[in-house]
């Protein structure tokens, strides 16, 4: 075991030259053959064998003998590795079952957010579609009976009233649509419009708002611009989104190749 080699004795006396003194186990033996066994230049171990007779043992028997060790200690080595490797996958699996279930309770108070969130804008596009749709309804009563009344002025700013009513009712509409981008399953509504009355219709709505703020709001629309094949909702909201931000608005609409 000190020098990690064979050591091979063929009698008691050899013993003895050698200043070896051996371990009294009750058998009188003469000849003596141990060999260490080895993993990664470790000694895990000894395999000894012995004999009543003097020069029992060759030097084949120390190659034999150094075989088995060998494999003994490669088993041994394996089988410890292997138990060690046990605890470091249970500890994996109790690790990866505390992991998926704070997965799970995360995932879980996700979708009760979610859940929430899409009851809030549910019950808040409800709460405020109910009296939008008044609104319009009285203007819409408004303008079917005040035209011959109120002067053109009046009967503009009631009409106003109820295009930018119309718009708001869009907008309410498409907050529910976030819950389908999030899902990216976003729809557009492709139809045939004429742009001149979309702009027509931005223009009122945004006519009071304008005013206050003394910005000049001038729209211009090329005469060989086309129908356009597009969602007009949401062309609308994005030139409503840039104009209402704006401080002074020119717009100009030139046909193009590639309209839809």
């Amino acid at each position: 075991m000190k020098n990690h080699k064979p050591l091979l004795i063929g009698s008691r006396r050899e013993e003895l030259e050698l200043g070896l003194v051996a371990i009294e186990d009750g058998y009188p033996t003469e000849a003596w053959l141990g060999v260490p066994m080895l993993s990664r230049d470790r000694v895990i171990g000894v395999i000894s064998i012995q004999s009543y007779r003097k020069n029992a043992f060759s030097h084949d028997d120390e190659l034999l003998l150094t075989a088995i060790a060998n494999q003994a200690a490669v088993a041994l080595e394996n089988a410890n590795l292997y138990r060690d490797l046990e605890g470091l996958t249970y500890a994996l699996e109790h690790r990866v079952q505390e992991r998926t279930s704070e997965l799970r309770e995360t995932n879980l108070r996700l979708l009760a957010a979610d859940r929430s969130k899409n009851q809030f804008l549910a019950n808040m596009s409800h709460e405020l579609r109910t009296p939008l749709n008044s609104i319009i309804g009285f203007a819409d009563v408004l303008l079917e009976n005040t035209k011959s009344i109120w002067g053109e002025q009046k009967y503009g700013f009631l009409r106003n009233i109820k295009v930018a009513g119309a718009h708001l009712l869009t907008l309410i509409s498409d907050i529910l649509d976030l819950s389908k981008i999030e899902a990216g399953k976003m729809e557009l509504h492709v139809e045939e419009f004429d742009v001149r009355q979309t702009l027509e219709a931005l223009e009122r709505i945004l006519h009071g708002y304008v005013e206050q703020l003394d910005v000049e709001l001038e729209f211009t629309v090329s005469a060989d611009v086309p129908r356009l094949f597009l969602d007009e909702g949401r062309i609308k909201q994005v030139l409503f989104n840039l104009l209402s931000n704006a401080r002074q608005v020119s717009l100009t609409v030139v046909a193009r190749s590639g309209w839809t």
